[in-house]
């Protein structure tokens, strides 16, 4: 038995390095840099930003002129590769203080001046792990992946380039990975609430659906905790935004509307049941509900989503009723105590999140492509659907389909133009003929009625075909003209 523990506690201990193994930047050349970071530099990755999962960037330092990078920089010259500078394809690494404006503002002006990647340094004593560099709202703009390192490493950095004068040396590598395995599991943290987060839903479902059996997605909610309310035994029933005394709570969804955090809770389970009854039809609820039902949260807007997806209601409010160990909306329910529970010990920083294989994806989850891209990047063997839409420049993932449909309408409206012409052509020719034949046979009547000779009306019916019906009803009219003499 006491085996037993300590072999679990060793793996225990094992698996909690392993989740708090930070990432490095690791340092090539100068060799006295290098002697200064022989473990690497310690590093978090912006929550913005293009971050190019599963590649690695190679480049030097640029000091960022000014240094805090809130303004226009002093434009990057990086000398072309040729015979005399064979070496020269290395990115230019921009290295900023923290401080001054926010983090996409620097990364936005860094990346016009010719940055590849973004280096804050940061301004107080934190870890880079304990620090989440944040979206301003415009991170899904920006083309460049942003990573902060401490403040220690950032002054010996700065000193080391500044002192020596050997920035042109400069070599590191960053790489951007994610833990591997045969079927990825990724996590996704919302609120019922969050427009963002069904935005993400509807556009991210076609990429689920490519990778069929080789994903598996596992949606978690969002839950706040009503700390006053556990100081009186969750006996407060009166809260709008609680349940159960203030043990689950939200943010009121539209401050003076009709909705609650009461509603919203409500929801989190009743999708929370959804998953766990119909999960096939989650998407289709999470579809239809984030473009009806937000953000009023109606319950009757629910149940018309239920109706329309073909879900049963009856389960659905069972399951809902079923989670609570004792009275409902007033006890402790055991699917948000799991939420809870989940939420704190993986450390979630921000939501909406996604949590790739167990950790964080960090980037820009406004673009569905990106994540797609970060999911292939976790495969033990990327799949083959992944080297079939994977191209760093593409608009969308179908953007071959879309080349194939244009070429095909091009071609189609040309086959059609040509048609067009082609009868037009045949059309004159006819009516050519057409005209030279009656005026050929008028011409010939004519001479014979100058003649004074008759005209056998049955010889001349004898010879009419469709085309020169025209031809007989001006001789039968000629002949009206004759006969009035």
């Amino acid at each position: 038995m006491i085996k037993f523990c300590a072999l679990l506690l060793a793996v225990c201990l094992l698996q909690g390095l392993q989740a708090e193994s930070p990432m490095r930047i690791k340092v090539w050349a100068p060799k006295g840099l290098t002697e200064l970071f022989p473990k690497g530099i310690e590093y978090n990755i912006g929550n913005y930003g293009r971050v190019p999962y599963g590649k690695s960037l190679v480049g030097s330092i640029h000091v960022a002129d000014p240094f805090d990078g809130c303004q226009q920089l002093t434009p990057i010259v990086v000398p072309k590769e040729g015979e005399n500078n064979k070496k020269a394809s290395v990115a230019p690494f921009v290295l900023v203080e923290r401080g001054g404006c926010d983090f996409v503002t620097k990364t936005h002006y860094a990346e016009i001046a010719g940055a590849k990647l973004v280096i804050v340094i940061n301004d107080d004593l934190r870890k880079p792990s304990e620090i989440n560099m944040g979206d301003d709202g415009y991170g899904s703009t920006l083309g460049i992946p942003s990573i902060i390192i401490s403040m220690d490493d950032g002054r010996k950095l700065v000193d080391y380039i500044t002192r020596t004068d050997e920035r042109p040396k400069t070599s590191l590598s960053v790489k951007f990975e994610l833990p591997k395995a045969s079927r990825v599991e990724y996590m996704f943290w919302m609120s019922s609430s969050d427009a963002t987060s069904y935005n993400f839903i509807n556009r991210f479902h076609k990429f689920h659906t490519i990778f069929e059996d080789n994903i598996e997605i596992k949606p978690h909610y969002v839950i706040w905790h009503c700390y006053h309310c556990s100081q009186e035994k969750y006996k407060n029933t009166e809260n709008p935004n609680c349940i159960s005394g203030g043990r689950y709570c939200s943010p009121d969804p539209d401050n003076e509307g009709p909705a609650s955090g009461k509603n919203v809770v409500i929801e989190n389970i009743r999708q929370l049941c959804i998953f766990k009854l119909y999960r096939d039809l989650w998407w289709d609820y999470m579809r239809e509900f984030g473009s009806t039902c937000i953000p009023k949260m109606e319950e009757e807007c629910a149940s018309r989503s239920l109706k329309k997806v073909g879900i049963p209601e009856t389960s659905i409010g069972s399951c809902v009723r079923d989670s609570f160990e004792g009275e409902f909306l007033k006890s402790k329910n055991t699917l948000l105590d799991h939420q809870r529970w989940h939420f704190k010990d993986l450390n979630v920083p921000f939501w909406p999140a996604i949590i790739i294989n167990n950790v964080t994806y960090r980037g820009n989850i406004e673009d569905p492509e990106e994540v797609f891209d970060a999911i292939c990047a976790a495969f033990t063997e990327k799949p083959e659907i992944c080297d079939l839409y994977y191209n760093p420049s593409r608009s969308s993932p179908f953007h071959y389909v879309f080349v194939i449909l244009i070429v095909v309408g091009v071609l189609v409206a040309f086959l059609y133009f040509m048609v067009i012409i082609y009868k037009r052509k045949i059309r004159n020719e006819l009516t050519y003929q057409m005209e030279s034949q009656i005026a050929t046979t008028v011409s010939q009547y004519v001479s014979m009625t100058d003649l004074r000779k008759p005209v056998s009306y049955t010889h001349l019916r004898a010879h009419e075909t469709g085309r020169n019906l025209v031809c007989r009803l001006l001789l039968e009219k000629k002949k009206k003209v004759l006969f009035s003499f």
